[in-house]
C-alpha cells in the first residue's frame, strides 16, 4: 500500500495489484530498470513539479529585513523541507506506485526548491550590499 499526501490536503492511496489484472502495466514497469525509472521521474519532476514559489520570496524578505545572517539561517531551514506534491503535478499516476519514481520526482523536486531557497538569498544579499553602500554613501 502506498499513499501520496498533496499540499491541498487530499490523499490518494494505492495498493498494489497482486490478481494480475494489470499485466501490461506490470510488464512495463518490471521492462524498465530502476535507473531508468528514476531518470523518468527525474525528467517528470523538470517538466510538471512548478515547486513551492515561497521558498524564494520569504528567504528573499528575510534576508533583506533580518540582515544576511537571517537569510542564511531561512535558506538553510526553507532548502531541507520536504516538497509539496501537487496531484496534477504527476502525469502518470500509476508510475506513483513505483518507488524508485517517486525517489526521483522528489529529489528533483527538492533540487528545485533548494535553488529557490538560495536564489531568493542571494538576491536578497545583493540588494542588501547594495543599500548598505548606497547608505555609506550618503552619509559621506
Amino acid at each position: 500500500m502506498f499513499m501520496v499526501r498533496y499540499e491541498n490536503g487530499k490523499k490518494d492511496v494505492f495498493a498494489e495489484n497482486k490478481e494480475g489484472n494489470d499485466q501490461e502495466d506490470e510488464d512495463t514497469t518490471t521492462a524498465m530498470s530502476k535507473i531508468l525509472i528514476f531518470n523518468k521521474g527525474i525528467e517528470d519532476a523538470k517538466k510538471h513539479y512548478k515547486g513551492d514559489n515561497q521558498q524564494f520570496g520569504r528567504t528573499f524578505l528575510m534576508t533583506i529585513v533580518t540582515t544576511p545572517i537571517g537569510g542564511v539561517i531561512t535558506a538553510a531551514h526553507r532548502s531541507n523541507l520536504e516538497p509539496f506534491l501537487k496531484e496534477q503535478s504527476f502525469p502518470d499516476k500509476k508510475l506513483v506506485l513505483n518507488e524508485e519514481y517517486l525517489k526521483g520526482y522528489k529529489k528533483e523536486a527538492r533540487r528545485q526548491n533548494r535553488s529557490k531557497a538560495w536564489g531568493g538569498f542571494f538576491l536578497g544579499l545583493a540588494l542588501y550590499v547594495e543599500a548598505v553602500g548606497f547608505a555609506t554613501v550618503l552619509t559621506n
